[in-house]
């Protein structure tokens, strides 16, 4: 099935190192997280690339990497606010969620 985003090639080009920065973010975030536990610098950095992936999903229209970014955002949010802590079903969660914005991500590129 064709996939169109609201992204111009030359955009293209400034859209896919940002969000795979972002991305290499969260995954070395999550499994820092994974090892040491929380700390509010860490979970910060973690929150910030999430939103900044959500924000630029939005922008060209990938609508399902929007919605996977704001619900991954919301429970780094409630880690961040001390609502819960980090168990290993959530990180499991979390970790599958970085897998799939991968191939969400892919999905700009292959248009697919």
């Amino acid at each position: 099935m064709q996939i169109t985003f609201d992204i111009a090639d030359d955009e293209l080009q400034v859209f896919m190192p940002e969000a795979e920065e972002q991305l290499k973010k969260l995954e070395d975030g999550l499994m820092q997280l994974e090892r040491s536990g929380a700390d509010d610098d860490l979970l910060q950095v973690i929150f910030r690339a999430a939103h900044t992936l959500k924000g630029a999903a939005g922008a060209i229209g990938h609508v399902r990497m929007t919605e996977l970014t704001h619900v991954m955002e919301t429970v780094l949010d409630g880690l961040r606010k001390g609502q819960y802590a980090p168990r290993p079903a959530m990180m499991d969660a979390l970790l599958a969620g970085l897998d799939a914005l991968r191939l969400l991500l892919e999905e700009v590129v292959s248009h697919e």
